[in-house]
């Protein structure tokens, strides 16, 4: 009895760490994808479908003391999604879990971690809860969606490529003129060989 339980307690600990590394693996992979994806890029394509949603782009940069226009409220929340918790942008459950720390449902955001507080002059933290917070569950159903499907089908699209003009009758090559066959030699006509002319003494002697 001693064996098979040791057996089992072997077995069970081996599947342990291959689920558990495998787990960890596909996090490792989604992590680096999100990170090839730019934020905000995504949140460029999101305001395009959802022109409803506010930007929040208002804040200023510490150094330059100039708006950043590019940090709206949906490029802070994947950047807080993918980034800071390190969650897959191609699940709508984990966006869920985003949205309830939101919420305060969840997690608890950070206000030194959150996206924007090194290089914004004032955190776009509290302002950003508070919008989200705003939104009805259908609003969150629409996000969470779209954020999904632009990660799931990735940001750049390849331009269909045109298909070659055809060529004018300027630069057409000149088409070769078929050449009679040897049946077609056969069947020419040859005209009649005109029969030669009396030259020199040979004319005296022609009838006058």
């Amino acid at each position: 009895m001693k064996k098979w339980w040791f057996i089992g307690v072997a077995i069970a600990t081996t599947l342990t760490i291959i689920l558990g590394t495998g787990h960890r693996s596909l996090l490792s992979i989604d992590s680096a994808a999100a990170q090839r994806i730019d934020p905000r890029e995504v949140a460029a394509q999101v305001y395009q479908q959802q022109p409803e949603l506010p930007l929040e782009n208002q804040y200023i940069r510490k150094r330059s003391r100039k708006a950043v226009e590019s940090s709206t409220l949906v490029s802070r929340l994947i950047e807080y999604h993918t980034l800071t918790k390190g969650r897959s942008p191609q699940f709508r459950l984990d966006w869920k879990f985003t949205f309830a720390d939101y919420l305060g449902l969840n997690e608890y955001l950070v206000e030194k971690k959150y996206p924007g507080h090194a290089y914004l002059k004032s955190s776009p933290m509290e302002q950003d809860q508070a919008i989200i917070q705003s939104f009805n569950r259908q609003q969150r159903a629409d996000l969470i969606q779209a954020l999904v499907d632009l990660h799931t089908a990735g940001t750049v699209t390849a331009p269909a490529e045109s298909p070659p003009a055809p060529a004018t009758s300027e630069n057409a090559a000149p088409q070769p003129r078929p050449q009679p066959s040897q049946d077609a030699d056969l069947l020419r006509v040859t005209p009649p060989a005109t029969s030669p002319q009396p030259t020199g003494a040979s004319r005296l002697l022609l009838p006058q």
